[in-house]
């Protein structure tokens, strides 16, 4: 009986150390100086992954429950290519350790992003490093769940945006505002969008709205209710677009003219 209780003193022990030490981390992680620490950590550990330099104006949040990003950007030879104003991530520590990777809420407030072409491509395929070897993997092993995704006058900068077939896109794309939704269970992906609409100059084009869900299956495209709305236009694509043929079909909602 001795030792059971020698041992069950171990034990209250170990427990009480353990708590002691959960919540002193629990503390800490809430101060200023723990949060600018990270906020330096992160741009500091950027320089392994992107062909830019990274910078974060504040970094806010109880960090365990989310968290708030101000004035992020992207340069690359000291130019910017990304901006956000405001970025706020909402999630639960202990919901992603039980179910995987669950952001409830992801909010961007005034992105901005520059598109360029140039000999080496378009610049943001080469705005992360790529990695020497990679595993022959076919996507995460895990679950990943973005059930609400909210963008707000957000621009885009086009440079060289002549695509093939003559097609001429805008320079500056104005007031973008996006309402989403993104679900990745290996290996499926599914998009479904709420909202997106745009303003864009140089050539002028309008886009009122753009709804629908997109989703990837067996290497092949499915398109959902995907509604195209222009100033006198109204388009719904269904259909799949499968990995060797195109069985896609375009529908005009009644009443409008294409």
């Amino acid at each position: 009986m001795r030792a059971i209780r020698r041992i069950l003193q171990v034990i209250a022990f170990v427990g009480t150390i353990t708590v002691g030490v959960v919540a002193v981390a629990l503390i800490v992680s809430q101060t200023p100086w723990f949060k600018d620490w990270l906020r330096r950590y992160i741009v500091r550990e950027s320089k392994q992954y992107l062909n830019g330099q990274l910078t974060i104006g504040g970094l806010g949040g109880n960090l365990l429950f989310g968290v708030d990003l101000a004035d992020v950007a992207i340069d690359v030879s000291g130019e910017r290519v990304l901006s956000v104003k405001g970025l706020e991530l909402d999630y639960s520590v202990f919901q992603i350790v039980r179910k995987g990777l669950i952001l409830r809420e992801i909010k961007l407030d005034q992105p901005y992003v520059l598109v360029e072409r140039n000999g080496n491509g378009w610049n943001l395929a080469n705005l992360v490093k790529r990695r020497q070897q990679e595993a022959d993997r076919q996507g995460p092993g895990r679950p990943l769940s973005l059930p609400s995704i909210e963008i707000s006058d957000a621009r885009v900068s086009l440079r060289d945006a002549v695509a093939g077939d003559g097609l001429t896109l805008p320079r500056e794309i104005d007031d973008v505002d996006i309402k989403a939704a993104f679900e990745y269970a290996p290996v499926h992906y599914t998009v479904a969008l709420d909202h997106l609409s745009l303003r864009g100059s140089s050539p002028n084009l309008a886009l009122q709205s753009l709804t629908g869900t997109l989703a990837v299956r067996d290497d092949n495209l499915y398109v959902e209710h995907l509604t195209l709305d222009l100033a006198d236009t109204s388009v719904t694509f269904d259909g799949v677009i499968e990995r060797s043929s195109l069985t896609a079909y375009s529908f005009l909602r009644p009443g409008r003219s294409s």
